[in-house]
């Protein structure tokens, strides 16, 4: 249901306030419509497509060697950490000379199993984890579950935590979230969009959360970042967060379906100015966008992947109690769909999950799908929000895939360090 025109003309002139005319008005031209980088990295290096193919021939060699090493109950936590921080740069920036780098670590790796059996442990020297990755965002990422299953005991991190210093001060976190919110990929060969998914979440999880609690937090620290996302980071247009681009001279903001996930998640759904820049808003252009390609959408070549449903499918369930009549009838459709698809295309019959090109692991594909299938209720009537269907299967498949996960944890297996088998086996515990 469209907003009375009242509140569009103050939504446009909020828009103005907070993030500027010509910001906005681009915004509301672009929202839509699929936004290709590919030109944009041509235009930094005119041998891009070659460069980027050659390259990504080679990782995907390594990748399902690695994900039959992880299969095989080998762990390659170090492997999977140079996978995903390899897979960063081979579609978000034009750096060859790292990526082949990184693919040099990962084939040794892959050719040697034996040296990648060493657990993730905190760096005495600043405080993180993830040993294997470069990137400071992925360091953080790679922290960020310690930190939460050490909070959720009790428990604080050995070593203090001196790599959040980085952005411990308003103003760096301001620098830092707003350098990353916005690409010039022509002049400067990165996108920095994925950055700023990753980061954005984890910095939003630690610092609204407090944690570590042993680590001090600046006071201003917290409403700093409030502003930031009620604000400069928002799309008033969309009602959605993502990434902006430059363009011959033009600032075009593009909708994120995993920026605004997290954002939304990290909310508990609590989405700002709900009036006018609210939940319709917002589930309007969720639905809008489904048959765009992710991250703008929900789709993955001529399909989809657990992963970005069960974004979508919390979309849907923290915007319910809010959506017009209208959208709760499209809403119950699509998660129709997305049960089906997820039946019969990315779990077995037998518990085991369909690895996908768009996976990090097997670990991470077997969160994604129990997830998305708890997000919806499937398992539990008590979350089942759209719909009073029975599902008398669903009793059966959680216990296979209560089993497989055991089975995974108990072989040392866990391309993500063990942390996304015991999330996925947690939700599965509850019923």
């Amino acid at each position: 249901m469209k907003p009375r025109a009242p509140l569009l003309a103050v939504g446009a002139f909020l828009a103005t306030l907070l993030i500027g005319a010509g910001y906005a008005a681009s915004a509301r031209s672009q929202a839509f419509h699929f936004f290709d980088v590919g030109p944009d990295f041509v235009r930094f290096d005119p041998d891009y497509a070659a460069k980027r193919d050659a390259f990504t021939r080679r990782m995907l060699g390594l990748k399902q060697a690695l994900f039959g090493l992880e299969q095989s109950g080998e762990p390659m936590v170090c492997a999977h950490q140079i996978l995903s921080e390899l897979r960063w740069r081979l579609t978000s920036t034009a750096d060859w000379k790292e990526i082949e780098t990184e693919l040099d670590r990962l084939e040794r790796l892959v050719a040697d199993p034996a040296a990648d059996r060493m657990p993730d442990r905190q760096d005495p020297a600043d405080g993180s984890w993830g040993r294997c990755f470069t990137a400071w965002f992925f360091r953080l990422d790679g922290s960020y579950n310690h930190i939460a299953e050490l909070a959720d005991a009790g428990k604080s991190p050995r070593y203090p935590p001196r790599f959040l210093d980085r952005v411990n001060d308003p103003q760096r976190l301001q620098d830092y979230l707003l350098g990353v919110a916005v690409s010039d990929i022509a002049h400067e060969g990165i996108d920095h969009r994925r950055e700023l998914n990753i980061g954005l979440a984890d910095l939003m999880r630690l610092i609204l959360r407090g944690w570590p609690a042993s680590y001090r937090w600046e006071p201003a620290l917290r409403p700093k970042l409030m502003s930031l996302i009620f604000g400069r980071l928002r799309d008033p247009a969309t009602g959605f967060w993502g990434e902006a681009y430059r363009r011959d001279g033009r600032t075009i903001f593009v909708p994120d379906l995993g920026v605004t996930f997290h954002v939304a998640r990290y909310l508990k759904g609590r989405v700002p100015y709900r009036k006018l820049i609210g939940w319709p808003k917002l589930i309007d252009t969720l639905l809008a966008i489904k048959n765009l390609p992710y991250p703008q959408g929900w789709r993955r070549g001529d399909g989809f992947l657990g992963h970005d449903l069960y974004d979508v499918a919390a979309l849907f369930s923290m915007g319910w109690s809010e959506a017009t009549a209208p959208q709760r009838a499209s809403m119950r459709r699509e998660i129709g769909a997305m049960l089906d698809w997820c039946l019969a295309n990315a779990i077995r019959a037998d518990g085991s999950v369909v690895v996908m090109p768009g996976d990090d692991s097997v670990e991470a594909a077997t969160y994604f799908a129990v997830s998305l299938l708890d997000e919806i209720g499937y398992f539990d009537p008590a979350k089942r929000f759209w719909t009073d269907q029975p599902f008398p299967a669903a009793a059966a498949l959680a216990a296979k895939l209560k089993g497989r996960i055991r089975a995974a944890l108990a072989a040392g297996a866990g391309g993500e360090g063990g942390g996304y088998y015991r999330s996925a086996l947690g939700k599965l515990d509850a019923l």
